[in-house]
């Protein structure tokens, strides 16, 4: 059997990877949809928890990776380099993270790899399409001791122009230490 070989580009590649992705994660939402027979409150409740789940195991890709060093509890921008490691390393979303004050950021970015080729139809206009994005943030973050809420002010599904994400620092958990021989 003479087998050919494919002659890709690394991009071409990364875009059918982010096509099968797309693909994936369309086809989760439209189970959901089924599931919860239209219901986009309980959708959106989903998706973030999902995503959440992701975030509390994605944590340890995030400390293995080149940012390893910049996590240092003492780090002032921990809680910036963890949002924006997570939403461009991990979520690959190309953007840029605007620290309003020091408990609110907006990431804010034009293509969202997990709406390609999606429309909202009518009777779910109120769907968040893409919040597990927010659950993912809201569990890298909390392993990292950073109580957040995340949300989307603005998404290109609902006819906005940019897709933009708000960030807000709820609290800093203090570590509690639990002595086993007590």
């Amino acid at each position: 059997m003479n087998r050919q070989k494919l002659d890709l580009t690394l991009y071409d590649k990364t875009m059918q990877s982010i096509d099968v992705v797309s693909f994936l994660y369309g086809s989760l939402i439209i189970r959901l949809v089924k599931d919860f027979n239209n219901d986009f409150n309980q959708i959106n409740k989903q998706t973030e928890q999902i995503g959440y789940n992701i975030g509390l195991r994605l944590i340890n890709d995030i400390i293995a990776s080149q940012i390893e060093r910049n996590l240092d509890s003492s780090n002032p921008n921990l809680l910036s380099t963890l949002l924006t490691c997570t939403l461009s390393n991990f979520l690959g979303l190309t953007g840029e993270l605007k620290k309003v004050n020091e408990k609110e950021f907006h990431y804010l970015f034009s293509e969202n790899s997990l709406a390609l080729y999606v429309e909202i139809p009518e009777n779910l206009k109120g769907l968040i399409y893409t919040n597990i994005i927010n659950g993912v943030l809201r569990g890298v973050c909390e392993i990292a001791n950073f109580k957040i809420e995340s949300k989307f002010i603005k998404d290109k599904l609902n006819g906005d122009d940019i897709n933009e994400i708000q960030i807000n620092l709820i609290e800093i958990i203090e570590e509690r230490f639990v002595d086993d021989e007590d």
